[in-house]
């Protein structure tokens, strides 16, 4: 006869396991899949709550998770004053906002799983990889498959952020097998090519970043001398990936001509646009420096920002296509699209989106357990990808990369905080 309880438990782990397996490949591949991997896990850990299994720890809350906490909500809150402040009322840029918070209570549960649950994370980025690799293929005519709800910039920022952390994980929870080892360096080395070849600069921007993050993993310090090694390994990547592949030499040839072509006096390139309206998010900044313009509404009516392109456009300020763009997207960088939206708090909420869990990931990697450093590794490489990717293109407004990025910190936050959280099972 099957035991109900232990049922249940086996249960509960299997789910988090599959949804830790799938969630990246599912934010590459599956439209809606990021939201639909978090709502999953929500409605279960609703479930638990309402009915918890036995054998479920005891939890001792920490004081520095009060920090964890404060900086999910407040990108919220800082809508919602701006919201108050240019009487405009809306639910829907709450949208993406409200992924946040919502992975707080992720987090808690997963403070109170077994650790082996989050094995699964050695098998899930790679993965995601190899599949996206696969999807990125050429098709026979030269042109590389990116889904429609992820546009070719964020398919390859993302290839190359999971490459990273295949990379990383190796040897997390001990001595990898020969086969799973392979894996990872399949994982990271498909990443890179698919990354190069889809041509996408702000990648290239992120590079020595994670150079400097595994000398670090390597040598468990971080001085000057690592971050210059890392500079310059950075260059030589760069350089060697320039001299090896003929999108990357179009993408900065055509990157030197658009500059030349901005300096004498055409501003309808591509990077004349986003230079456009870089410069467009500063002023309205400026002129509103504390609660910006509002949120950035999708679909409706236009909001504060828009409106503000139209008067610069109308004052000459703005080129044509820059302006048209303008009033249906943001800044092409995530400070200065909060900044100008939100104002100083906005960009303080922001900044606390990046640094709060960074410092508490970057403490994890002080701690004596090997298992708790690497986690930590991972975390660090996570939100740094994150705030570089974010200086080119915005990320975490959209709903499923907010998702994603809210998803990722509280699982492997908990996986930092795990052992030491749970300190007796309840009955």
């Amino acid at each position: 006869m099957i035991n109900f309880r232990t049922f249940y438990s086996s249960s509960m782990e299997k789910v988090v396991i599959f949804s830790l397996f799938i969630y990246p490949s599912a934010l590459l591949l599956v439209k809606g899949g990021m939201n639909g991997v978090m709502t999953l896990m929500l409605l279960f850990v609703l479930l638990v709550r309402l009915l918890p299994p036995a054998g479920l720890p005891i939890l001792v809350w920490k004081k520095e998770w009060w920090m964890y906490v404060v900086a999910m909500f407040g990108i919220s809150v800082a809508i919602l004053i701006s919201q108050i402040a240019n009487d405009d009322l809306l639910a829907r840029p709450h949208d993406a906002a409200s992924r946040y918070w919502l992975a707080l209570p992720i987090f808690w549960f997963l403070l109170r799983v077994r650790p082996s649950v989050f094995f699964a994370l050695q098998y899930a980025f790679p993965l995601a990889v190899i599949l996206g690799w696969l999807c990125a293929t050429d098709k026979g005519n030269g042109v590389g498959f990116t889904p429609p709800w992820l546009n070719k910039i964020l398919f390859g920022d993302y290839l190359l952020l999971f490459g990273t952390l295949s990379l990383f994980s190796i040897d997390w929870f001990g001595k990898d097998s020969l086969l799973l080892r392979v894996l990872k360096w399949l994982g990271f080395a498909f990443g890179l090519v698919t990354t190069l070849h889809s041509g996408t600069r702000g990648a290239m921007l992120v590079i020595p970043v994670f150079i400097a993050i595994y000398l670090y993993l390597r040598g468990s310090r971080l001085s000057i001398r690592t971050l210059a090694s890392s500079f310059a390994l950075g260059i030589l990547v760069i350089g060697i990936a320039y001299f090896n592949s003929p999108t990357i030499q179009q993408r900065f040839q055509t990157l030197s001509n658009e500059i030349v072509t901005y300096k004498n006096g055409n501003r309808d390139t591509s990077t004349g646009q986003r230079w456009q309206l870089n410069i467009a998010a500063i002023k309205i900044f400026l002129n509103h420096p504390i609660t910006g313009v509002g949120p950035e509404i999708v679909g409706g009516k236009p909001d504060g920002f828009a409106k503000e392109i139209q008067k610069m456009w109308e004052a000459g300020e703005l080129s044509d296509t820059a302006a048209e763009i303008g009033r249906c997207c943001q800044a092409h960088n995530e400070i200065l699209a909060k900044a100008a939206d939100l104002g100083s708090l906005g960009v303080v909420a922001l900044l606390a989106l990046y640094f709060v869990p960074f410092q508490l990931f970057w403490r994890a990697t002080k701690e004596t357990s090997y298992v708790t450093k690497r986690a930590g590794i991972l975390d660090i490489t996570l939100v740094s990808g994150h705030f570089v990717f974010g200086l080119t293109v915005g990320l975490l407004g959209l709903t499923m990369t907010a998702a994603f990025y809210a998803f990722s910190v509280a699982v492997l936050l908990a996986a930092c905080h795990h052992t030491e959280a749970a300190v007796s099972v309840s009955t």
